[in-house]
C-alpha cells in the first residue's frame, strides 16, 4: 500500500519507504507478547492474528507515518519488560493512579488488564487522539477496558488535563518518547512529570527508549534536521535533577530524582533507516522519587 508522507510530523522520508513492515514480519519474535496478547485478552483467532495486525497497521500509518508504526512497536509491551513491572501490578492493585504517557495504541495498559491489575486509576494519553479507536479495532476491547484516554499535546502548558493531574498521579510510563526530540523539549517533559506525579518518596517514571552508547549526545533518530538528544545515564540524571525544581520541598523534605538506567541492543530488525546508527542502544529507565538532596 502506497503511504503518503505526512508534511506535519517531521520524520524523516525514509522511514516512509523503509518501515512499513510486510506481513511477514508479523511473527517475528520481537512481537511474541503483543501475539500472545491479542490471542488470549482480545481472542483474535491464530488464522488471523496477521491479516488483523496488518490492516491496523496500514491504516494507522497511512494517517500517520510515525517510525514506532512502521516498526510495529504497538506490539511490543514495553512496560512488562521492566524489572519493577510486579511491584507496578501490586500498587495498581492498592488504588495506585498511573498515566501512560505518549501511549499510542495503549498496549502496555491492555497488558496490565490482562494480567490482573484494575485499570480504573489508569489513563491513556497521546497527541494523537485517533489512535485511540484504532487500539479499540486491534484489542477489540470497547466498553471493556476501565481505562481512561485523552488527546493532549505535553507542550501545551494551558491544556488543561494537566491541570487536572496536578500532584495526583503515582506511576508515569513513558516509553519511546523523549528520545523524539532534543534536549530542551526532553527538559520540559521532565518538568512536566515532575508537576502531576504526587510530591511524596515513591513516585515513579520509567519507559524504554533509544539512547547512546558512550556519552550523551544528539543523533539523528527522527529526521537530519532535528537531531534527537540520546541520553547517557549521566546526562538522564541530570536532566531529572533540573526537574525536580519544579517539586521543591515539600513538607520540609527535599526530594529528588534517583535515576537507574538499564541498557539493551537495540533489536537487528529494527536497525532501518536512521536507526542504522551503530552509536545508539536501548535502555529501560527509572525515576523515582526519594527523599535527600543526594
Amino acid at each position: 500500500m502506497a503511504v503518503e508522507p505526512s508534511k506535519q510530523v517531521g520524520f524523516d522520508e525514509r522511514y516512509v519507504e523503509e518501515l512499513l513492515m510486510d506481513e511477514s514480519n508479523i511473527t517475528s519474535r520481537d512481537y511474541a507478547a503483543g501475539l500472545e496478547l491479542l490471542r488470549k485478552y482480545s481472542g483474535i483467532a491464530d488464522d488471523q492474528l496477521v491479516s488483523h495486525v496488518a490492516e491496523t497497521q496500514r491504516r494507522a500509518y497511512a494517517m500517520c507515518p510515525y517510525p514506532c508504526i512502521g516498526l510495529l512497536r504497538f506490539l511490543v509491551c514495553s512496560l512488562s519488560e521492566h524489572p519493577l513491572y510486579p511491584d507496578i501490578l501490586a500498587r495498581l492493585a492498592q488504588d495506585a493512579k498511573l498515566v501512560d504517557l505518549g501511549c499510542c495504541f495503549a498496549q502496555d495498559i491492555r497488558k496490565l488488564a490482562y494480567d490482573g491489575a484494575p485499570t480504573g486509576n489508569c489513563t491513556a494519553v497521546d497527541l494523537e487522539p485517533r489512535f485511540f479507536s484504532i487500539s479499540e479495532d486491534l484489542f477489540q476491547d470497547r466498553g471493556r477496558l476501565e481505562a481512561s484516554f485523552a488527546g493532549a499535546d505535553i507542550f501545551d502548558a494551558d491544556e488543561k488535563l494537566w491541570t487536572v493531574l496536578e500532584g495526583k498521579i503515582d506511576i508515569v510510563h513513558a516509553s519511546s518518547l523523549f528520545h523524539l526530540f532534543g534536549l530542551e523539549r526532553q527538559r520540559r517533559i521532565a518538568c512536566l512529570i515532575s508537576k502531576i506525579v504526587k510530591p511524596a518518596p515513591g513516585s515513579l517514571v520509567l519507559g524504554l527508549q533509544l539512547a547512546a552508547k558512550e556519552k550523551g549526545e544528539h543523533i539523528p533518530v527522527v529526521n537530519d534536521q532535528e537531531p534527537s538528544f540520546c541520553h547517557s545515564p549521566e546526562s538522564m540524571q541530570a536532566m531529572w535533577n533540573d526537574a525536580v525544581k519544579e517539586i521543591g520541598t515539600v513538607a520540609g523534605s527535599v526530594l529528588r530524582w534517583q535515576v537507574d538506567v538499564t541498557p539493551r541492543d537495540v533489536p537487528e530488525s529494527h536497525r532501518i533507516g536512521l536507526l542504522r546508527d551503530k552509536r545508539l542502544i536501548e535502555v529501560l529507565w527509572t525515576a523515582k522519587l526519594v527523599e535527600g538532596t543526594g
